[in-house]
């Protein structure tokens, strides 16, 4: 990866302005624009997108800045260690009168070297969940690397046959002889909608209320469109399908401009409903849930880290379970 790219890419995010990075940077705004297009079209994935005049992250884009926060704090913690070193004067290397042999310190064993744990995860659970499981996960165990790519379901699944990666983290259930698969977590999802909805006055959403509504849907995620139409179709209601976008960002800022409704994962919306920027409304006397499984090789064998790995998985997920609101 092109490292100049990611830069102007993570500092754009970071101040959700092209002109506050190029000033960082000391380049012009079109120059960073053009950094971006580059490092876009090397993957052929957007993850920026300018949504009436907001520069919003997709779901790529959220997963990107996040690794790339990795990135560039390891870098800056490079540099200070480093001019550590140019502070601190070393001392004399002790020689033996009988050899000219210095007395060297330990190297670190393969296993130190190469301790790292390879997770795939689907986009959705990549970009909100997989997170906050790995800084549980680094806080209990620094030394131990965490590399994390986000895949589709099909290549994820071949990926974790094929032994590519130690976990990965999938929206749905799949069988396969190869695979063990446990289910990590069910979440609640609710319905989203502006603060100022008619329907916000609402204490529950029963499926009357529905009649009507302009839903608006991620077009690429097939998960969701199976529950939620799932759902309409055992109640016989009639939805205006209004808007598609391809993140739950862009999303999540449609519902907030009162452009439609939309049903979505409780942990994708936590933020903005805290704030204050959108409403949840639970459904009367319906559960509607998104199921996450965990699956790895089945003749692979768990080391030490990959176990303690999963075990913060499930405490985690436990723990999100307990908190969720609504």
């Amino acid at each position: 990866m092109d490292f100049n790219r990611l830069k102007n890419f993570y500092l754009t995010a970071q101040h959700a302005s092209l002109d506050k990075a190029a000033a960082e940077l000391g380049v012009t705004p079109q120059a960073v624009a053009f950094k971006i297009k580059q490092l876009q079209a090397d993957y052929g994935v957007k993850f920026l997108d300018f949504i009436q005049g907001h520069l919003v992250l997709t779901d790529a884009g959220q997963m990107l800045y996040i690794i790339a926060q990795e990135i560039f704090d390891l870098e800056l913690q490079a540099e200070n260690r480093i001019r550590g070193f140019q502070r601190t004067p070393h001392p004399q290397k002790s020689v033996s009168p009988s050899t000219s042999t210095p007395t060297l310190q330990p190297t670190p064993t393969p296993q130190q070297a190469e301790d790292i744990i390879r997770i795939h995860a689907s986009e959705t659970f990549g970009a909100y969940y997989l997170p906050a499981i790995v800084n549980a996960f680094k806080q209990l165990n620094p030394q131990i690397q965490v590399a994390v790519k986000v895949f589709p379901l099909k290549a994820l699944v071949n990926n974790t046959i094929q032994e590519n990666n130690d976990l990965g983290f999938i929206p749905e259930y799949v069988e396969n002889d190869n695979l063990l698969i446990r289910e990590l977590m069910e979440d609640k999802l609710a319905v989203i909608v502006s603060p100022n909805h008619p329907l916000k006055a609402l204490p529950q959403i029963k499926p009357l209320n529905f009649e009507g509504q302009f839903l608006v849907m991620h077009e690429n995620d097939p998960v969701q469109h199976r529950v939620i139409e799932t759902f309409v179709r055992d109640k016989n209601i009639l939805l205006f399908k209004h808007l598609e976008f391809s993140n739950y960002e862009a999303i999540k800022r449609a519902v907030e401009d009162n452009a439609g409704i939309a049903i979505i994962c409780n942990k994708i919306v936590n933020d903005e409903v805290r704030n204050g920027k959108l409403a949840a409304i639970p459904l009367a006397n319906q559960a509607i849930t998104q199921q996450y499984y965990m699956i790895r090789p089945k003749d692979k064998i768990i080391s030490p880290s990959i176990g303690a790995f999963i075990e913060v998985a499930f405490k985690w997920a436990d723990s999100y379970i307990q908190s969720i609101s609504f």
